[in-house]
């Protein structure tokens, strides 16, 4: 009787670890922009999670995302020089990778014009040393009485 107790406790606890062995999933696919080159190093978040979830796409747009709970998420893709893109509404999966490309928009980034004002020259070039100047001014604002 002591034998059947303890094989069903152990079949017991065993049928628990199977159903809470996998409770994730993954994403996984490439980043490309609109004429099918690959968008390198583009981030790839799910929104609205806490904490964040992202990955960062290789250099060749490729990304896998692994380890995220089951349910159904929206994915944001963004760049520097691209518009950011979002997918809404992916489901995920237990133990399943589910394959997503995205492709990005090239957006114009605009820069301001800049200025370039000349000032005097800061090294002199038939200098060896440093050197510093003393101006009138500078002397008479001395807290001294004498020179000694």
């Amino acid at each position: 009787m002591e034998r059947r107790i303890i094989i069903t406790i152990i079949m017991l606890l065993f049928t628990v670890s199977l159903v809470f062995a996998q409770t994730t999933g993954r994403l996984a696919g490439r980043v490309v922009d609109d004429q099918g080159n690959p968008v390198a190093y583009a981030n790839i978040i799910l929104v609205d999670t806490d904490p964040l979830l992202g990955t960062q796409a290789r250099e060749d747009g490729t990304y896998m995302m692994i380890n995220i709970p089951v349910g159904t998420y929206d994915i944001r893709a963004q760049q520097i020089g691209y518009r950011p893109t979002t997918v809404t509404g992916q489901r995920i999966n237990v133990n399943e990778t589910v394959t997503l490309n995205i492709t990005m928009a090239r957006d114009a980034v605009d820069i301001e014009g800049l200025t370039f004002t000349a000032q005097r020259e800061m090294v002199t070039p038939d200098r060896t040393g440093s050197t510093r100047g003393i101006t009138q001014e500078s002397i008479e604002n001395i807290a001294v009485d004498s020179i000694e």
